[in-house]
Protein backbone atom coordinates (compact mmCIF):
# COMPACT_ATOMS: atom_id res chain seq x y z
CA UNK A 1 0.00 0.00 0.00
CA UNK A 2 1.33 3.58 -1.16
CA UNK A 3 0.11 6.84 0.86
CA UNK A 4 -0.54 9.70 -1.48
CA UNK A 5 -0.68 13.25 0.28
CA UNK A 6 -2.50 15.74 -1.71
CA UNK A 7 -1.41 18.82 -0.57
CA UNK A 8 -2.55 22.32 -1.21
CA UNK A 9 -3.18 23.58 -4.77
CA UNK A 10 -4.27 27.15 -6.38
CA UNK A 11 -5.06 24.95 -9.25
CA UNK A 12 -8.83 25.32 -9.98
CA UNK A 13 -9.81 21.88 -10.10
CA UNK A 14 -6.88 19.24 -10.07
CA UNK A 15 -6.66 15.71 -11.51
CA UNK A 16 -5.13 13.01 -9.80
CA UNK A 17 -4.41 9.50 -10.57
CA UNK A 18 -4.47 7.28 -7.39
CA UNK A 19 -4.75 3.50 -6.94
CA UNK A 20 -7.49 1.09 -4.98
CA UNK A 21 -6.41 -0.04 -1.84
CA UNK A 22 -3.75 2.76 -0.95
CA UNK A 23 -4.18 5.51 1.78
CA UNK A 24 -5.24 9.55 0.30
CA UNK A 25 -4.24 12.02 2.32
CA UNK A 26 -5.75 15.35 0.99
CA UNK A 27 -4.86 18.96 2.85
CA UNK A 28 -7.50 22.10 2.69
CA UNK A 29 -6.96 25.62 3.38
CA UNK A 30 -9.51 27.71 4.43
CA UNK A 31 -7.18 30.68 5.24
CA UNK A 32 -8.59 30.81 8.92
CA UNK A 33 -6.84 31.87 11.96
CA UNK A 34 -6.80 29.50 14.53
CA UNK A 35 -8.94 31.55 17.19
CA UNK A 36 -11.87 32.07 14.51
CA UNK A 37 -12.52 28.17 14.40
CA UNK A 38 -15.78 28.41 16.47
CA UNK A 39 -18.30 26.15 16.66
CA UNK A 40 -20.53 27.81 14.16
CA UNK A 41 -17.95 27.09 11.05
CA UNK A 42 -18.48 22.90 9.67
CA UNK A 43 -15.76 21.68 7.57
CA UNK A 44 -16.76 19.28 5.44
CA UNK A 45 -15.16 16.68 2.52
CA UNK A 46 -17.64 16.25 0.09
CA UNK A 47 -18.29 13.94 -3.09
CA UNK A 48 -20.10 14.34 -6.12
CA UNK A 49 -22.39 13.95 -7.55
CA UNK A 50 -25.11 14.14 -5.03
CA UNK A 51 -23.39 16.29 -2.83
CA UNK A 52 -22.68 13.47 -0.92
CA UNK A 53 -20.94 14.58 2.71
CA UNK A 54 -17.82 12.32 3.47
CA UNK A 55 -16.74 14.35 6.26
CA UNK A 56 -18.37 16.62 8.34
CA UNK A 57 -17.62 18.56 11.67
CA UNK A 58 -18.33 21.33 13.72
CA UNK A 59 -16.32 21.94 16.68
CA UNK A 60 -12.51 21.36 14.51
CA UNK A 61 -10.91 22.50 18.05
CA UNK A 62 -12.46 19.79 20.09
CA UNK A 63 -9.99 17.16 19.15
CA UNK A 64 -6.58 16.64 17.58
CA UNK A 65 -7.93 13.68 15.07
CA UNK A 66 -11.11 12.96 14.41
CA UNK A 67 -11.28 8.47 13.47
CA UNK A 68 -13.91 7.22 11.41
CA UNK A 69 -14.28 3.71 9.54
CA UNK A 70 -12.65 5.23 6.09
CA UNK A 71 -12.35 8.59 6.46
CA UNK A 72 -11.06 10.66 9.13
CA UNK A 73 -9.64 14.81 9.62
CA UNK A 74 -7.06 16.02 11.76
CA UNK A 75 -6.47 19.73 12.05
CA UNK A 76 -3.10 21.49 12.44
CA UNK A 77 -2.01 24.68 13.68
CA UNK A 78 0.65 26.09 12.07
CA UNK A 79 2.01 29.76 12.77
CA UNK A 80 -1.34 30.68 14.40
CA UNK A 81 -3.31 29.13 10.84
CA UNK A 82 -5.81 26.00 10.63
CA UNK A 83 -5.02 23.18 8.33
CA UNK A 84 -7.59 20.31 7.85
CA UNK A 85 -5.71 16.71 6.43
CA UNK A 86 -8.82 14.66 5.36
CA UNK A 87 -8.10 10.89 5.72
CA UNK A 88 -8.84 8.12 3.14
CA UNK A 89 -7.64 5.03 4.94
CA UNK A 90 -8.61 2.18 1.85
CA UNK A 91 -9.17 3.98 -1.56
CA UNK A 92 -11.74 2.09 -3.90
CA UNK A 93 -12.52 2.21 -7.45
CA UNK A 94 -16.34 4.18 -6.61
CA UNK A 95 -13.97 6.95 -4.77
CA UNK A 96 -13.19 8.01 -8.54
CA UNK A 97 -14.35 11.57 -9.18
CA UNK A 98 -15.06 15.20 -7.60
CA UNK A 99 -14.03 15.93 -4.19
CA UNK A 100 -14.92 19.48 -2.45
CA UNK A 101 -13.34 20.39 0.80
CA UNK A 102 -15.46 23.32 2.30
CA UNK A 103 -16.70 25.41 5.28
CA UNK A 104 -20.22 26.38 5.85
CA UNK A 105 -21.13 29.21 8.19
CA UNK A 106 -24.46 30.80 9.25
CA UNK A 107 -28.29 30.92 9.29
CA UNK A 108 -28.02 29.85 5.47
CA UNK A 109 -25.93 27.57 5.58
CA UNK A 110 -23.24 29.60 3.16
CA UNK A 111 -20.34 27.47 1.30
CA UNK A 112 -17.08 28.35 0.76
CA UNK A 113 -15.09 25.66 -1.65
CA UNK A 114 -11.59 25.46 -0.43
CA UNK A 115 -10.46 22.76 -2.85
CA UNK A 116 -11.81 21.04 -6.32
CA UNK A 117 -10.72 17.25 -6.92
CA UNK A 118 -10.69 15.04 -9.36
CA UNK A 119 -9.73 11.48 -8.64
CA UNK A 120 -9.29 8.62 -10.70
CA UNK A 121 -8.83 5.63 -8.67
CA UNK A 122 -7.96 1.91 -10.54
CA UNK A 123 -6.61 -1.21 -9.72
CA UNK A 124 -2.74 -1.12 -10.13
CA UNK A 125 -1.58 -2.98 -13.37
CA UNK A 126 1.83 -3.88 -14.54
CA UNK A 127 2.52 -2.80 -18.09
CA UNK A 128 1.24 -6.01 -20.04
CA UNK A 129 3.01 -6.07 -24.07
CA UNK A 130 5.42 -3.45 -24.58
CA UNK A 131 6.39 -2.70 -28.07
CA UNK A 132 10.17 -1.51 -29.17
CA UNK A 133 9.91 0.33 -33.07
CA UNK A 134 12.63 1.80 -34.66
CA UNK A 135 12.07 3.44 -38.11
CA UNK A 136 14.31 4.68 -40.35
CA UNK A 137 13.01 8.00 -41.35
CA UNK A 138 14.33 8.34 -45.44
CA UNK A 139 12.82 5.10 -45.71
CA UNK A 140 9.94 4.22 -43.43
CA UNK A 141 11.82 0.77 -42.73
CA UNK A 142 11.88 -0.40 -39.33
CA UNK A 143 12.38 -3.06 -37.40
CA UNK A 144 10.65 -4.03 -33.58
CA UNK A 145 11.38 -6.28 -31.00
CA UNK A 146 7.89 -7.28 -28.57
CA UNK A 147 8.44 -8.09 -25.23
CA UNK A 148 5.25 -10.53 -24.41
CA UNK A 149 3.48 -9.57 -21.28
CA UNK A 150 4.54 -12.62 -18.89
CA UNK A 151 7.55 -13.49 -20.25
CA UNK A 152 10.99 -12.51 -18.53
CA UNK A 153 12.43 -8.86 -17.52
CA UNK A 154 14.47 -8.25 -20.68
CA UNK A 155 14.17 -9.25 -23.90
CA UNK A 156 17.36 -8.66 -26.82
CA UNK A 157 17.63 -9.26 -30.38
CA UNK A 158 20.57 -7.82 -32.67
CA UNK A 159 19.72 -5.90 -35.62
CA UNK A 160 21.90 -4.80 -38.77
CA UNK A 161 21.31 -0.92 -39.48
CA UNK A 162 22.45 1.34 -41.86
CA UNK A 163 23.46 4.88 -40.28
CA UNK A 164 21.47 7.82 -40.75
CA UNK A 165 18.42 8.97 -38.54
CA UNK A 166 15.49 7.13 -36.84
CA UNK A 167 12.81 7.41 -34.96
CA UNK A 168 11.82 5.29 -32.22
CA UNK A 169 8.99 4.60 -29.88
CA UNK A 170 8.45 2.14 -26.97
CA UNK A 171 5.00 1.95 -25.71
CA UNK A 172 3.79 -0.52 -23.23
CA UNK A 173 -0.35 -2.36 -23.64
CA UNK A 174 -1.01 -1.50 -20.29
CA UNK A 175 0.45 0.09 -16.97
CA UNK A 176 -1.15 1.88 -13.60
CA UNK A 177 -0.31 4.20 -12.76
CA UNK A 178 0.89 5.75 -16.47
CA UNK A 179 4.63 3.59 -16.90
CA UNK A 180 7.94 5.52 -16.46
CA UNK A 181 10.12 5.26 -19.58
CA UNK A 182 14.02 5.25 -20.01
CA UNK A 183 15.46 5.47 -23.17
CA UNK A 184 19.77 4.55 -23.04
CA UNK A 185 21.87 4.40 -26.06
CA UNK A 186 25.22 2.96 -25.39
CA UNK A 187 24.41 3.48 -21.35
CA UNK A 188 23.78 6.73 -21.89
CA UNK A 189 20.00 8.37 -21.31
CA UNK A 190 18.68 10.21 -24.14
CA UNK A 191 15.18 10.33 -23.67
CA UNK A 192 12.70 9.73 -20.55
CA UNK A 193 9.51 9.38 -22.52
CA UNK A 194 8.63 6.85 -25.06
CA UNK A 195 9.46 8.36 -27.77
CA UNK A 196 13.13 10.02 -29.41
CA UNK A 197 14.56 10.69 -32.71
CA UNK A 198 18.66 9.69 -32.87
CA UNK A 199 21.08 9.25 -35.41
CA UNK A 200 22.96 6.02 -35.50
CA UNK A 201 26.37 5.90 -36.68
CA UNK A 202 28.81 2.71 -36.72
CA UNK A 203 30.11 3.94 -33.32
CA UNK A 204 26.06 3.02 -31.90
CA UNK A 205 26.31 -0.70 -30.08
CA UNK A 206 23.29 -0.86 -27.96
CA UNK A 207 20.04 0.76 -27.48
CA UNK A 208 17.87 -0.10 -24.69
CA UNK A 209 14.18 0.74 -23.19
CA UNK A 210 13.40 0.66 -19.61
CA UNK A 211 9.44 0.94 -18.93
CA UNK A 212 8.22 0.68 -15.51
CA UNK A 213 4.98 1.38 -13.55
CA UNK A 214 6.14 2.73 -10.60
CA UNK A 215 4.86 0.56 -8.06
CA UNK A 216 6.89 -1.54 -5.31
CA UNK A 217 5.08 -4.79 -6.45
CA UNK A 218 6.05 -4.34 -10.28
CA UNK A 219 9.44 -5.12 -11.77
CA UNK A 220 11.60 -2.61 -14.39
CA UNK A 221 10.96 -4.58 -18.24
CA UNK A 222 14.14 -4.12 -20.17
CA UNK A 223 14.03 -4.37 -24.42
CA UNK A 224 17.52 -4.22 -26.35
CA UNK A 225 17.97 -3.82 -29.55
CA UNK A 226 22.13 -4.77 -29.88
CA UNK A 227 23.00 -2.71 -32.80
CA UNK A 228 25.28 -3.84 -35.68
CA UNK A 229 25.00 -0.06 -37.57
CA UNK A 230 26.78 -0.04 -41.13
CA UNK A 231 27.90 3.31 -42.93
CA UNK A 232 26.28 4.55 -46.15
CA UNK A 233 29.70 5.46 -48.18
CA UNK A 234 29.12 9.40 -49.40
CA UNK A 235 29.87 9.52 -53.16
CA UNK A 236 28.93 12.58 -55.57
CA UNK A 237 28.94 11.63 -59.15
CA UNK A 238 29.46 14.79 -61.43
CA UNK A 239 28.54 16.03 -65.58
CA UNK A 240 28.33 18.89 -67.54
CA UNK A 241 27.14 19.90 -70.75
CA UNK A 242 29.40 22.22 -72.88
CA UNK A 243 29.46 25.56 -73.25
CA UNK A 244 31.23 28.56 -74.64
CA UNK A 245 31.67 31.98 -73.61
CA UNK A 246 28.84 33.88 -74.24
CA UNK A 247 26.46 30.98 -74.80
CA UNK A 248 23.24 31.48 -72.59
CA UNK A 249 23.36 28.94 -70.41
CA UNK A 250 25.50 25.53 -68.60
CA UNK A 251 24.36 23.12 -66.21
CA UNK A 252 26.49 20.97 -63.95
CA UNK A 253 24.21 17.88 -62.96
CA UNK A 254 25.85 15.59 -59.44
CA UNK A 255 23.73 12.44 -58.11
CA UNK A 256 24.78 12.83 -54.43
CA UNK A 257 24.63 9.44 -52.43
CA UNK A 258 24.53 9.72 -48.50
CA UNK A 259 23.00 8.38 -45.41
CA UNK A 260 19.70 10.28 -45.10
CA UNK A 261 20.61 12.66 -47.85
CA UNK A 262 18.30 15.33 -48.93
CA UNK A 263 18.40 18.39 -51.00
CA UNK A 264 18.86 21.08 -48.04
CA UNK A 265 21.90 18.78 -46.96
CA UNK A 266 23.97 19.70 -50.56
CA UNK A 267 25.86 23.32 -50.83
CA UNK A 268 27.14 24.08 -54.14
CA UNK A 269 29.78 26.85 -53.25
CA UNK A 270 32.03 28.67 -56.22
CA UNK A 271 35.66 28.33 -55.23
CA UNK A 272 36.45 32.17 -56.76
CA UNK A 273 34.04 34.06 -54.45
CA UNK A 274 32.92 32.18 -52.15
CA UNK A 275 29.41 32.52 -52.63
CA UNK A 276 27.25 29.85 -51.46
CA UNK A 277 24.10 28.15 -53.45
CA UNK A 278 21.41 26.23 -51.18
CA UNK A 279 18.33 24.32 -51.75
CA UNK A 280 15.81 25.95 -50.27
CA UNK A 281 18.11 29.36 -49.22
CA UNK A 282 18.04 32.90 -51.01
CA UNK A 283 18.24 32.87 -54.91
CA UNK A 284 21.90 34.08 -56.48
CA UNK A 285 21.54 36.30 -59.89
CA UNK A 286 23.05 34.53 -62.52
CA UNK A 287 22.47 31.07 -60.98
CA UNK A 288 19.77 28.41 -61.00
CA UNK A 289 19.69 25.62 -58.22
CA UNK A 290 17.24 22.49 -59.08
CA UNK A 291 17.64 19.13 -56.81
CA UNK A 292 14.93 16.38 -56.46
CA UNK A 293 15.04 12.97 -54.59
CA UNK A 294 17.00 9.85 -56.35
CA UNK A 295 15.41 6.97 -54.18
CA UNK A 296 16.44 5.58 -50.76
CA UNK A 297 19.71 7.80 -49.61
CA UNK A 298 20.35 9.73 -53.14
CA UNK A 299 19.42 13.20 -54.58
CA UNK A 300 19.88 14.57 -57.82
CA UNK A 301 21.12 18.23 -57.75
CA UNK A 302 22.09 20.40 -60.65
CA UNK A 303 23.84 24.21 -60.57
CA UNK A 304 22.94 26.17 -64.03
CA UNK A 305 24.97 28.84 -65.02
CA UNK A 306 23.66 31.49 -67.08
CA UNK A 307 25.30 34.13 -68.99
CA UNK A 308 29.11 32.28 -69.46
CA UNK A 309 32.07 34.61 -68.96
CA UNK A 310 35.17 33.35 -69.04
CA UNK A 311 35.28 33.63 -65.20
CA UNK A 312 32.88 31.05 -65.00
CA UNK A 313 35.10 28.88 -66.74
CA UNK A 314 37.74 29.89 -64.58
CA UNK A 315 36.48 29.12 -61.64
CA UNK A 316 36.06 25.83 -59.31
CA UNK A 317 33.06 24.83 -57.94
CA UNK A 318 32.23 22.88 -55.01
CA UNK A 319 29.43 20.62 -54.06
CA UNK A 320 29.51 19.61 -50.44
CA UNK A 321 27.05 16.83 -48.37
CA UNK A 322 26.86 18.65 -44.91
CA UNK A 323 26.38 16.81 -41.82
CA UNK A 324 27.46 13.24 -42.85
CA UNK A 325 28.05 10.72 -40.10
CA UNK A 326 31.75 11.37 -40.96
CA UNK A 327 31.67 15.20 -41.51
CA UNK A 328 31.12 17.10 -44.63
CA UNK A 329 31.82 15.46 -47.90
CA UNK A 330 32.86 17.53 -51.19
CA UNK A 331 33.72 17.37 -54.15
CA UNK A 332 35.02 19.58 -56.67
CA UNK A 333 33.75 20.37 -60.53
CA UNK A 334 34.47 23.03 -63.53
CA UNK A 335 32.67 24.08 -66.31
CA UNK A 336 33.71 22.59 -69.79
CA UNK A 337 34.91 24.82 -72.15
CA UNK A 338 34.09 23.83 -76.09
CA UNK A 339 36.76 25.53 -78.82
CA UNK A 340 35.85 28.80 -80.38
CA UNK A 341 32.80 27.97 -83.50
CA UNK A 342 34.69 30.53 -85.64
CA UNK A 343 37.90 29.01 -85.46
CA UNK A 344 37.12 25.62 -86.46
CA UNK A 345 35.44 26.32 -89.26
CA UNK A 346 37.29 28.61 -90.76
CA UNK A 347 40.72 26.16 -90.82
CA UNK A 348 38.73 23.54 -92.56
CA UNK A 349 37.64 26.35 -95.26
CA UNK A 350 40.95 27.30 -95.48
CA UNK A 351 42.04 23.85 -96.73
CA UNK A 352 38.74 23.38 -99.27
CA UNK A 353 40.00 26.36 -100.93
CA UNK A 354 44.22 25.71 -101.29
CA UNK A 355 43.21 22.06 -102.88
CA UNK A 356 40.86 23.77 -105.23
CA UNK A 357 43.30 25.85 -106.44
CA UNK A 358 45.93 23.37 -106.90
CA UNK A 359 43.77 21.17 -108.86
CA UNK A 360 42.82 24.37 -111.23
CA UNK A 361 46.48 24.46 -111.54
CA UNK A 362 47.13 21.02 -112.68
CA UNK A 363 44.26 20.81 -114.67
CA UNK A 364 45.75 24.03 -116.77
CA UNK A 365 49.04 22.92 -117.09
CA UNK A 366 47.61 19.86 -118.86
CA UNK A 367 45.48 22.19 -121.13
CA UNK A 368 48.53 23.49 -122.81
CA UNK A 369 50.67 20.70 -122.79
Amino acid sequence: MAISHLEYSKAETEHVDLVAGDLLMITCDPKLRVEKLTGGVAHILMKQPGDVVVYRNIDAKAKDQYPGASYSMKLETKNGWAYFHYNITSLKVSDSGLWQCLTQTGPDNEKKYIRNMTLRVEPAADVGQVEFRLVKTSDGKEVKLIHEEGGTHSSTTGVTLLSGTYTMSCVAENGYPEPKYTIVLNGQVISQIEFATLNLTTADTNLACNVKVPRQEFSEHTLVFQLRVKEVEPEITCSTTGARVNDGRAVMNCTVVAADVTCKKVVWKSGTTNQNFEHGGTKVMGYDLSCMSNGVNSVWSSLEVKNLQQEHFDDTYFIKIKDTTAGDFQKEHQLKLLRKAGALNGSVQMTSLGSLALISVVTLLKMIL
